[in-house]
């Protein structure tokens, strides 16, 4: 929902989501329902090279989270490709919380 949100401000964008979690076939049908299916990539789980090859790639990343307050995701991110951060978690707080990291 929220990358319907972002088109509806820029076109220009693409997504790309990386995983094969529980809510990965939810999320598919989502974007169909949703009418941007054509504007979200989902790769599934991604290993080796692929994974800085495709943060590399990115503007952006953009992890969600309802368990971790911050995560070894970003850090490991930012060590491989110095690609910018947004974390949002429920985790850190009951109303949760938002942290940018910018490089």
């Amino acid at each position: 929902q929220a990358a319907k949100r972002v088109l509806e401000k820029v076109e220009d964008v693409k997504f790309v989501v990386a995983g094969s979690g529980d809510q990965a076939q939810r999320m598919i049908s989502l974007a169909a329902e949703l009418g941007i299916g054509h504007k979200v990539l989902f790769t599934g789980f991604l290993r080796g090279k692929d994974i800085p090859r495709v943060f590399s790639m990115a503007d952006l990343y953009v992890m969600p989270s309802v368990s971790e307050p911050f995560g070894i995701a970003p850090l490991v991110l930012l060590k491989m490709t110095g690609t910018s951060w947004l974390t949002a978690s429920r985790a850190a707080s009951p109303k949760g919380s938002l942290t940018l990291g910018m490089t």
